[in-house]
């Protein structure tokens, strides 16, 4: 069985496990092996889930508190107030068959290295301009925000919780942040000159990442690697379609994963 990844949004305060978690999870997603899914869409429909349709989706259940949506991706989503009870009684005894609840830093410890993230807003936009941006964490400040509730900003419903947390992540001590916001015009030339939107979002990645380079003596320690939103299959897209020079000795890698602070931050700004 391949390596999961995993990802958790905390809401209120839980009264039966305070010792493992401060607030009980509401949203938690993994990805399954094609075993692994049929093994849950069996478990959904011999629990009496309701089935509904969700776009690019495999299958998708409700029940309850708990709404669970197994994308074609491989990307497993459960969502609700039930979503602690079903990860702890459910998905990891039954499918997943470990404990990793409560575990993601010491499974994960990468989760915590130095680094900066790069995500985009507004590329199907026919209004408004298409924003890049970008962020540098440590280990203290991926804590700090994560205490403060900072998550993906497709999972943020209220259009003022996103702008308080940007606001977060802008004033954090510690956290670097840079904007590159591409209007219109300047769209349209882009595009002109580069001829495939690919190419401007890898130009924008880019540029992204070499303005925070630039404020790298606010960096502590300096970043190992930079975490860009895949638009592209293939990951060396950034390297060599976007950028026109290094983005310096201090990044080792251009993984293609997504930021929830760097896409916090852009959709914040459109």
């Amino acid at each position: 069985m391949g390596r999961i990844s995993c990802t958790v949004a905390e809401d209120r305060p839980s009264a039966y496990d305070v010792a493992k978690f401060v607030k009980p999870i509401t949203l938690y997603t993994c990805k399954l092996t094609s075993d692994q899914a049929d093994e849950l869409e069996a478990h959904l429909g011999a629990n009496n889930f309701e089935s509904h349709d969700v776009p690019h989706a495999r299958f998708a259940g409700k029940k309850g508190k708990l709404n669970v949506v197994f994308y074609t991706s491989g990307k497993l989503v459960a969502q609700g107030k039930d979503t602690q009870e079903f990860v702890e009684f459910v998905l990891e005894p039954l499918i997943l068959k470990e404990a990793r609840l409560g575990y993601e830093e010491e499974l994960n410890p990468e989760m915590l290295m130095p680094r900066l993230g790069i995500d985009e807003s507004g590329k199907g936009d026919f209004f408004g301009p298409m924003v890049a941006a970008g962020v540098y964490v440590n280990e203290s400040v991926v804590r700090e925000l994560k205490a403060a509730g900072v998550q993906d900003s497709k999972n943020i419903k209220s259009e003022r919780k996103m702008a308080e947390l940007a606001k977060v992540i802008r004033e954090l001590p510690g956290c670097v942040s840079t904007v590159v916001p591409i209007g219109n015009e300047s769209y349209n030339r882009l595009h002109k000159s580069m001829r495939t939107v690919n190419a401007m979002l890898a130009w924008a990645h880019a540029r992204v990442i070499e303005n925070l380079m630039g404020q790298r003596h606010r960096m502590n320690p300096l970043p190992e690697r930079a975490i860009s939103d895949q638009f592209a299959a293939k990951k060396s897209t950034v390297a060599s379609e976007g950028s026109t020079t290094p983005p310096g000795p201090a990044l080792s890698e251009v993984n293609c994963a997504s930021s929830a602070t760097s896409s916090l931050t852009a959709d914040s700004e459109r």
